[in-house]
């Protein structure tokens, strides 16, 4: 185990804007990875028009104690790209931000 990489904390931002399914499923990804010492957080990020998606989110992840954040979105991916970097700079515990979109 490397003891250096366990006290440098990772923020795992995974962005999604639809399909509440394909996200549950990043989500996993993320989670099930294996043979890593990795300290990480993960945040959910929704950035979307659709006013329903949110709870959408929240429903599919009801039972597992992650942290989903709405932020602001105009309808183009920048927006919500950008969004990121804002929640990164807020959570001054972390080291390095992982930004992953939720269909990756």
């Amino acid at each position: 185990m490397n003891n250096k990489l366990n006290n440098i904390k990772f923020l795992v931002t995974i962005l999604s804007s639809s399909d509440h399914k394909l996200l549950k499923l990043s989500y996993n990804s993320v989670i099930n990875q294996l043979n890593h010492y990795l300290n990480y957080t993960i945040v959910i990020v929704i950035n979307t028009l659709n006013k329903t998606y949110f709870n959408d989110v929240k429903n599919e992840f009801d039972s597992i104690n992650v942290e989903i954040i709405q932020t602001t979105s105009n309808g183009k991916p920048g927006m919500g790209h950008n969004s990121l970097f804002t929640i990164f700079k807020n959570k001054p515990q972390f080291d390095y931000l992982i930004p992953i979109d939720g269909d990756d």
